[in-house]
């Protein structure tokens, strides 16, 4: 409290609530003593908009589950949500570790803030799902991301053997996903999905849909990676969103292109080989909307290790701004 003679300042802050007990603005009371020791009161506006979070997220908490707990590791929100459940980025995080969702099925609210991986953690991917778990992935920022980019490795962003739904924000890496597996999946709504050397790469009995968003690979101008990359007996339904592949050029075709099918056959030693012999299986390709844009060949197989597999486009659009959009040598 002022005291006379001395120079002295307080005040006290207190908010103002609307009628229906919303904080709506606050004013502050500064109490001063003046030159003839009386004491000078005054009332001023401080703001009409309380931004509760204006000091930032609370030191040591980087994720909650929306309606429930916080945690001070992501790890710990994941493996603690229920089926249904949300879990809500409320910082940016490095992962020293992966993190696996498994039993369940739960969405991940980027909220404007990056995964990313710390120094330490040379796993090839980030976030992983399994055969009996689902993930959303959703942003309800504008540059909410996860970033699996490894120094000096190819490092995935998601790696999906079960149900993986990105309906927005960024999901980077050399690979961006890797849907792997005969219950993976993994459906684009929107968002961007990019790779360095390939944006999405589904294996052997995989699915990918695309319905909305962008699939591309970083530096599509210069890169020689596919955006989209199907192997054997794989299956990718574009329906809408937009496939951004690498330049292309180079007779090894399975480097360049938007989508690129194969086949692949297996040998009595358990290995895998990409060509047409006896027993090979397929990939498929069904295009019904949306758009792929390469520099050279939006669609592309060859006649060494694509017979049999099939790309079915009834609509949608594909364009080259170089060379042929749909490359398939058969001689």
């Amino acid at each position: 409290s002022p005291v006379v003679g001395q120079t002295a300042s307080a005040y006290q802050a207190w908010y103002v609530t609307d009628t229906d007990g919303n904080l709506s603005y606050r004013e502050k009371l500064t109490i001063d003593d003046t030159a003839d020791g009386r004491l000078a009161i005054t009332i001023g506006h401080l703001s009409d908009i309380v931004l509760l979070d204006a000091a930032g997220p609370t030191p040591g908490i980087v994720a909650q589950i929306v309606g429930g707990s916080s945690f001070t590791t992501l790890k710990d929100a994941i493996e603690t949500a229920q089926d249904g459940q949300t879990v809500q980025l409320l910082q940016s995080v490095p992962l020293p570790s992966q993190i696996v969702v498994s039993g369940k099925s739960i969405t991940l609210d980027l909220n404007n803030y990056t995964i990313s991986r710390s120094a330490e953690n040379t796993n090839a991917w980030l976030l992983g799902v399994k055969p009996d778990g689902g993930l959303i992935i959703k942003d309800s920022g504008t540059a909410g991301k996860i970033d699996g980019t490894l120094s000096g490795g190819t490092g995935y962003g998601v790696l999906t053997n079960g149900s993986l739904t990105v309906q927005s924000g960024t999901i980077t890496g050399g690979y961006g996903i890797f849907a792997s597996g005969g219950s993976a999946s993994a459906t684009i709504q929107n968002g961007t999905i990019l790779g360095s050397s390939i944006a999405i790469l589904v294996s052997p009995n995989a699915m990918l849909e695309v319905t909305g968003g962008t699939v591309a690979v970083t530096d599509a101008e210069n890169s020689t990676g596919e955006a989209i990359k199907a192997q054997f007996e794989s299956t990718v339904k574009l329906s809408g969103g937009t496939i951004q592949g690498g330049q292309s050029g180079n007779a090894q075709l399975s480097e360049y292109s938007g989508v690129s099918l194969y086949n692949l056959r297996k040998l009595a030693d358990g290995r895998g080989v990409l060509d047409n012999g006896a027993g090979a299986i397929s990939s498929k390709l069904e295009m019904a909307g949306g758009s792929i844009n390469t520099k050279l060949y939006a669609v592309t197989g060859n006649n060494l290790q694509s017979a049999c597999s099939m790309a079915t486009i009834s609509g949608g659009t594909i364009k080259t701004t170089e060379g042929a959009a749909i490359y398939w040598p058969m001689e």
